[in-house]
């Protein structure tokens, strides 16, 4: 039997006000096509206005919801959603991981629940089906791509949970895919031709990846305490690589610079010698007169000197040290061949000249 609206006389499934009285599902079914007819139209005649008014009323709700949404509610303590361990899935990420001081979660990590299916934000801890532009431009004011830059993931990555996932994977094939991949890479180019960053570039390894390759800095560090604990003692360099099995030394370096930047992080003690230019030349002059021949780079790696990085470091090559402690140079002859070759004064200071 059909009913009117006791307010308007509109066809209603209930006999209920279509105004205030009305309850909310009985408004959706009955006038939901007439508000939205009415704000084109009022859009038409007068966008100035119009536009107004869907901006204060936007300014309206959100005094009303501070928060950004009714269900939304954040602990005392200031942990976001995700605070429950067991309600966390993380794909492929291998601990531990560095905290995300700006907000919530960690960086290069993307935070799903399995409760609710959704993907967290890293910036105020809401769960999303998906992080567009909507909710990351107009509440934190950045574009999904910025976003993955300043979080630590890839741009390759999806900012969505699994459920949205595998209903968009289910959707048909886009035949315009491909014009769409057109206007990406032409807009990536306008942003290189403008001197901005190119945020899909792959030379600098984002740290989501590294999450899940086992690589990040904090993952990185805990390994160094593994070496330290299996072999009671700071390991070296060479003992940490035979450890590993030659891993992760080239991440260490590509992420502190050096070994011993590394194991400074972690408050242990260093191997690290410091050297100055007068004690390196004395170490040549010194291993001269006891082997009689020139020192050549196999000997610093035995030990018989210091590393032939701290001469790299100081002078511009072996033979300029070799020049400077007046010792015989060492000149390559064929493959794998070397002789010994003492200038004289004038020659030395004619090539100390030139270096």
């Amino acid at each position: 039997m059909e009913m009117k609206c006791l307010g308007c006389g509109k066809d209603t499934l209930r006999p209920k006000w279509c105004s205030k009285n009305c309850t909310a599902k009985d408004y959706r079914e009955t006038h939901r096509e007439e508000k939205r007819a009415k704000a084109r139209q009022l859009l038409i005649d007068d966008p100035i206005e119009e536009r107004a008014r869907r901006a204060r009323v936007a300014r309206e709700w959100r005094a009303k919801h501070p928060d950004g949404s009714r269900k939304f509610k954040r602990n005392k303590d200031g942990v976001g959603i995700l605070a429950n361990p067991d309600d966390v899935i993380f794909y492929g990420y291998k601990p531990p991981f560095r905290k995300f001081k700006e907000g919530f979660g960690y960086e290069g990590v993307l935070m799903y629940s399995k409760s609710e299916g959704r993907v967290q934000c890293h910036f105020c801890g809401r769960l999303f089906r998906m992080l567009n532009n909507g909710h990351l431009g107009k509440v934190h004011g950045m574009t999904a791509s910025e976003y993955k830059e300043k979080v630590g993931l890839k741009q390759s990555s999806a900012l969505m949970g699994e459920e949205t996932r595998e209903k968009l994977l289910a959707r048909p094939y886009n035949p315009n895919h491909m014009e769409e991949l057109k206007k990406a890479q032409k807009r990536r180019a306008e942003r290189i031709k403008k001197g901005l960053p190119d945020l899909q570039s792959g030379f600098k390894q984002r740290l989501e990846k590294k999450n899940e390759r086992g690589t990040c800095p904090e993952q990185l560090l805990d390994r160094i305490r593994d070496a330290v604990k299996q072999l009671g003692h700071t390991p070296t360099m060479e003992e940490f690589v035979r450890l590993n099995e030659g891993k992760y030394y080239g991440s260490i370096r590509n992420t502190y610079g050096t070994w011993t930047n590394a194991v400074m992080k972690l408050g242990l003690q260093t191997h690290y010698k410091k050297y100055t230019k007068d004690k390196l030349l004395d170490a040549m002059r010194n291993f001269y007169v006891v082997h009689h021949r020139s020192p050549k780079w196999s000997d610093m790696e035995r030990g018989l000197l210091p590393s032939s990085t701290a001469y790299y470091y100081h002078f511009k090559g072996i033979n300029h040290a070799r020049l400077l402690a007046n010792v015989p140079l060492v000149i390559a002859n064929g493959k794998r061949k070397s002789e010994e070759w003492m200038p004289t004064e004038t020659q030395r200071q004619q090539m100390l000249a030139k270096i």
